[in-house]
């Protein structure tokens, strides 16, 4: 979607400047549109679970209620990571030398940059530069996964954004992704036994209210740093 509208923005007449300017500005509209629809959609998870599971009664609900809010935390997650991807896939490809030598070309099997031979131009000899480091970049980012606040900043670095307005947001961006780790490989799992304890881990509504609004904050925070 971000590389045709990229191809879209620069087709036809008009300076490349000002092409690009269009660009820039219908990607920045479908990042936010996304951002905003899939947090949309973690927020409503939580709200089935505010008017339907939580109830009023004192003390830990079941693990079965409140594994809505487990799968909340693993869509938020996805948001995040969404929201990187995309803003990779418009960037990185502009990027120079140095950054775009960690990108595999498309169709080498390899999923690490490496050297190649001649050969391997084969395939796609017929497509401009340009292209082929684009869909290198989109294959590449098809594999990947933002799992910890490092890959994160290294992500903003490849790119040329600053890390520090998003710093602030770190502490519970790192708390919700190794939560989501948690549940999507150890089903969130309680490692305390005995009397009182569940089966999975206590986790609440504020969790997921404080991640997301953690996650808009990265968003506002990265997204205000993006061309136009």
């Amino acid at each position: 979607m971000l590389a045709s509208l990229h191809c879209v923005a620069n087709a036809g007449g008009g300076s490349s400047r000002r092409s690009l300017t269009i660009a820039g500005s219908a990607m920045k509209e479908v990042l936010k549109a996304r951002f905003d629809q899939n947090l949309s959609r973690v927020r409503n998870v939580a709200e089935i679970y505010e008017h339907k599971l939580a109830g009023n009664k004192q003390g830990r609900r079941p693990v079965g209620s409140t594994d809505i809010l487990r799968a909340a935390v693993v869509l938020l997650h996805a948001t995040v990571e969404e929201f990187l991807r995309g803003i990779l896939e418009w960037r990185l490809p502009d990027q120079g030398e140095t950054t775009l030598n960690s990108v595999p070309l498309v169709g080498s099997g390899s999923e690490r940059p490496e050297k190649f031979l001649l050969g391997r131009l084969a395939a796609p000899r017929t497509k401009p530069v340009d292209a082929v480091i684009r869909e290198s970049v989109e294959a590449s980012l098809a594999r990947s996964n933002s799992n910890n606040v490092a890959e994160i900043v290294s992500a903003l670095s490849s790119i040329g954004l600053d890390k520090t307005p998003c710093e602030p947001h770190f502490g519970e961006l790192s708390a919700l992704m190794e939560r989501r780790h948690r549940i999507v490989h150890r089903a969130d799992r309680n490692p305390n036994r005995g009397q009182g304890q569940h089966s999975a881990s206590s986790i609440g509504r504020h969790h997921v209210r404080e991640w997301a609004q953690a996650a808009q904050n990265f968003f506002d925070a990265t997204y205000a740093q993006l061309p136009d």
